[in-house]
């Protein structure tokens, strides 16, 4: 199904030098299905960030395997991983990232040309559409500069959800915002979620976490906890 995704026993480590080497993650297991709001939680180094990366197709495991949508992503070359990045998976960074040059509108554009999933002639009216879902539509003819910290993540955002993606990976998307902002982002995810489409959050705020679905909690490399909301710990 759209959105699903499974690690097994998924482990990396970095380092140039093999007596160097240090473990990120260590024979992960995870299952996550189609439309659940999934936070993965730790400390810095516990392994969130390359968790998501993973999860992303940004960084490549050195043993186990990820699937997603019944796609081992193993078996995608680079040039292949990339286009499959592009089409299914949104991402949204700390600090956003968006180009300084460009309006809002054309960060999000930018997002469809480069893709190609969506009918050109559609492109415009869903960037439109999109920065209505997210509360912003006014801003889109501002350069990200002019914008407030809570209104460039939710561009970002919008940018992210440009090609349609089953799955959107956010990693610490409330760090830098205040309450308020936080709150309204953390909404959003909510929405999408409820829409179908399957989240990823990376954060170190327990109230956050809160927000999801379920909860995975890294240390050392290790799951220690994975558990829906409301639920006791399970391994």
């Amino acid at each position: 199904m759209p959105g699903s995704v499974e690690l097994r026993s998924v482990s990396k480590s970095y380092g140039a030098r093999e007596a160097l080497r240090v473990a990120a993650l260590s024979s992960v297991d995870l299952s996550v299905a189609p439309g659940e709001f999934v936070a993965i939680l730790g400390r810095s180094g516990s392994g969130k960030s390359t968790l998501l990366n993973m999860i992303a197709g940004l960084d490549r495991p050195d043993r186990g395997q990820i699937v997603v949508d019944g796609q081992p992503l193993a078996d995608l070359s680079e040039e292949g991983l990339a286009g499959w990045r592009g089409r299914f998976v949104g991402v949204v960074f700390q600090f956003f990232q968006l180009v300084p040059t460009l309006t809002v509108e054309e960060n999000i554009l930018l997002a469809m040309d480069l893709v190609g999933a969506i009918p050109q002639r559609e492109r415009r009216a869903r960037a439109a559409a999109l920065l209505d879902q997210v509360g912003i539509i006014e801003q889109a003819r501002k350069l990200p500069g002019m914008l407030s910290g809570g209104q460039q993540q939710r561009a970002a955002i919008a940018r992210a959800m440009a090609n349609a993606p089953a799955m959107l990976v956010a990693d610490e998307p409330t760090g830098n915002l205040d309450s308020a902002a936080a709150a309204k982002i953390l909404g959003l995810l909510e929405t999408l979620a409820r829409d179908g489409t399957t989240v990823f959050m990376v954060t170190h705020d327990e109230t956050v976490a809160d927000r999801a679905h379920r909860l995975v909690r890294l240390a050392d490399g290790h799951v220690v906890e994975n558990r829906a909301r409301g639920q006791g710990a399970a391994q």
